[in-house]
Order: C-alpha cells, then sequence, then structure tokens
C-alpha cells in the first residue's frame, strides 16, 4: 500500500491511498458473440453462411 500526499496552494491537503500491485478488473472475460437483435435485423454473419 502506498500513500500519496498532494498539498494544494491554498495549504489544503488529499491523502490518496494506491494498491502496489494492478489487479485486473475482470479475472474472466466472456465470449463475444452476436447479438439476437442484430441476427434478426441483419442476418447470420459472413462466415456463418455457407461457400457457394
Amino acid at each position: 500500500m502506498t500513500v500519496h500526499l498532494n498539498t494544494r496552494a491554498d495549504g489544503s491537503r488529499v491523502h490518496r491511498l494506491s494498491d502496489d500491485i494492478a489487479y485486473p478488473l475482470r479475472r474472466t472475460v466472456a465470449a463475444i458473440r452476436r447479438d439476437p437483435m442484430v441476427t434478426a435485423l441483419f442476418g447470420p454473419p459472413p462466415h456463418a453462411l455457407p461457400e457457394l
């Protein structure tokens, strides 16, 4: 844990605590998928169409 002390021109102080280790915000990443409404409006994605 690190303490940062900022002093302003008027003499007021701001104390801020921060972790020394940066932790990821999300540990698991959800699979990216196409929204059903987009598929309904525009059809399936190009890679899902059969080859001609």
